[in-house]
Parts: structure tokens; sequence; C-alpha cells
């Protein structure tokens, strides 16, 4: 009969056993037959400590007498470090916008007892990672902050991470966000994903009209629009930012967000004035001024401002002049001999209409 265990170099009295458990390393089990495997922890690829094997043989004579024999032999298992290629990945995209990257992580191919053996990536294994805990999802902070602007996603089975912004307002570096694969042989591999945020700002031009005391005056409010025709200064313009994403995404306006601005900042849709009234129209995008009868002059220009998909907002203003009307009047002489009717033109007095000129 022979019998082959394994010696537990940790138990002081080497009681004999069929599995070693070597702490961080890995484990050794044996067979009936002494076949003697090692598994390693997917993470350790430094040395291993050689495990002891007893054979223990039991002879028996003619005369059925036995005796026992005992020998040791010693097993070392080599590791190879071996893990799969990685590669992180980045991505830029325009404020308030979705983004996404998918770090690179390719098989391997290695010698071993002059074998070639490849380490393949496992079905299923992508993850995001933080703190050592591996995650379908995870928040995205401020670059260098715990300052949450977002959040990551991972699909399992493309390892393709997803930026999600929840803070539009933010713009420039994100923390970059651990992403994990693990090879066949079980080791576990981390690279990174890092998304940039390009900052949008809309543009604006602001509006001047003309016109006789007394007489409302409108601007119109043009979005999206470049206007070059001679009325053009007459409008409120609002464009969207001029910045474009990798795929020529663009940050819309929001015609809803149209509004005027009090002298506190206050958004308001009437605001009146020492000069008279404003009234925005947001169905017709226009703007009314009605002056008070007795003004004239430069009105007091009023603030509008509109928001873009991010709520980054931008305004310009709407100066309305009204022109002065009087009347005058003008004394005429004549002269004939007593008796005589006397003929001017418009009789004693001429009235006429002064008015600034202007363009309607």
């Amino acid at each position: 009969m022979t019998s082959r265990k394994l010696v537990d170099p940790t138990d002081p009295t080497n009681t004999p056993k069929d599995t070693v458990t070597l702490d961080g390393k890995g484990t050794f089990t044996i067979d009936g037959n002494g076949k003697v495997t090692f598994v390693p922890v997917p993470t350790y690829k430094e040395d291993v400590p050689p495990i002891t094997v007893k054979a223990t043989v039991t002879i028996t004579n003619g005369k059925n007498e036995s005796t026992t024999i005992t020998s040791t032999a010693s097993y070392k298992p080599i590791i190879v470090p071996a893990e799969i290629d990685k590669e992180p990945a980045t991505s830029t995209n325009l404020q308030g916008l979705e983004q996404t990257g998918r770090p690179t992580f390719t098989p391997k191919t290695i010698e071993v007892d002059g074998v070639q053996k490849t380490i393949s990536v496992q079905a299923n294994s992508y993850k995001l990672v933080k703190d050592g805990l591996e995650k379908d999802t995870l928040p995205a902070y401020k670059a260098g902050t715990t300052v949450e602007i977002g959040t990551y996603t991972i699909n399992s089975a493309t390892g393709q991470v997803t930026f999600t912004p929840t803070d539009k307002t933010y713009t420039g570096a994100v923390q970059p966000v651990d992403v994990q694969a693990t090879g066949s042989n079980g080791v576990k591999v981390q690279t990174t994903y890092t998304p940039t945020i390009t900052p949008v700002t809309p543009t604006k031009e602001p509006s001047a009209t003309t016109d006789v005391q007394g007489k409302k005056q409108v601007s119109r409010i043009v979005l999206d629009t470049v206007e070059t025709d001679a009325d053009k200064d007459k409008t409120v313009n609002f464009n969207k930012g001029t910045e474009q994403g990798p795929n020529g995404e663009r940050v819309n306006l929001n015609p809803d967000t149209l509004t005027l601005l009090n002298d506190a900042g206050a958004e308001v849709p009437t605001l009146t004035t020492d000069d008279g009234e404003y009234v925005l129209d947001k169905t017709n995008r226009t703007i009314t001024f009605t002056p008070n009868k007795t003004f004239t002059g430069p009105a007091k220009p009023v603030k509008v401002q509109i928001k873009d998909a991010n709520g980054t907002k931008v305004e310009t203003t709407y100066t309305p002049t009204v022109t002065d009307v009087t009347m005058t009047s003008e004394d005429k002489e004549s002269s004939a001999p007593q008796g005589k009717k006397h003929k001017q033109e418009l009789q004693h007095l001429q009235f006429q209409l002064r008015s600034t000129y202007y363009r309607i």
C-alpha cells in the first residue's frame, strides 16, 4: 500500500494533507496517483516556495511481516508573469452631451516550457473599479475633487464606457475611471477612461430701433440665423455656440427660456421704466416698446436673455430711440394801400410740421 500526502509548512504537527493553501499565493492539491497541482491566486506572480510530498509504502513478506518505508520529495511551481495587453481610452465632446470610450484589452501570447500559450479576455468580464470594488456604474467627479458631475456606466460584454453628465454647467477635465478586464488565466488587468468636456457659449447681437414720439416700436428676436440685410441691427439675434462635437454635435438654444431681465436680474415678461413699457411676446418672438407720450430720446435699454440646452445663459440689449415731434409758428407781414385787400399765402401765420426723419 502506498500513501502520498502533502506536508503543510505552516502546520507544526506535520500532519499529511491532500490540500495545502499558502495564504495570498495559491493552493496545492495531490490526487491518489501522486499528481500535484498548484492553482495560484490570480493576482500573485512572485516566487512560490516548494511543497514537500511525503510517500509512505508498507511492505508485507511471506511470513505476514510488515515494514513501512517513508520518503519525501518536493515540487516547486514557477509562475510566468502574464496578463492581457491594455490601452487607455479618452474622448472629448461638448458641454452637456454624453460621451463614450472603450479601453482596449487584447489577448497575449507567451512561451512556457517551449510551448506557446495565449491568454484571451474572458467574456463579460469588463468592470469599473473603485477602491477595489467592481461595479457596472460609478459616479463621475470633477478632476481632482469629490464633486460629482455625472455617471459612468460600462457594458460588461463590450467594455464600452459611457459618461453621462448630470451637471451640465461643468466644463473641463473629468476624473478618469478605472476599467478592468479579466484574462483567461484569471489575472485582472486595469486601465483608464478619461472624458474631457468642451465649453459651449451661445452668441448674441443687440438691437436698436428709432421711431417718432408716442409711437410703439417693435424689435424681432431671431434665433440661429446669421443676418446680413440692412435691418439686421433692428433685431435681437441669438445663435447657438459655434463649437461642434466630433460627429458634428451642437448644443441648441432653448426658445422657451427667452425672457426680459429687470434691474435686479430677475426674469420678467414685461418691464416698465421711466421711459415706457417693454413687453416680450415669446410666441412671435418680438419685444414691443410703448413710450410714455412725453418721452423723447434714447430709452433705457432692456436686457434680453436666453439659455441653451445646458442652461448656459447669454444676454444682450434692445434700445429704442424716440424722436421729438413739435409744432412751430412763423410770423408773416404784408403791406398794401389803405382799403386794398391783403394777400398772404398763409394769411398771417404759417405753420410747419417739423419732425426728424425716420424709417419704419
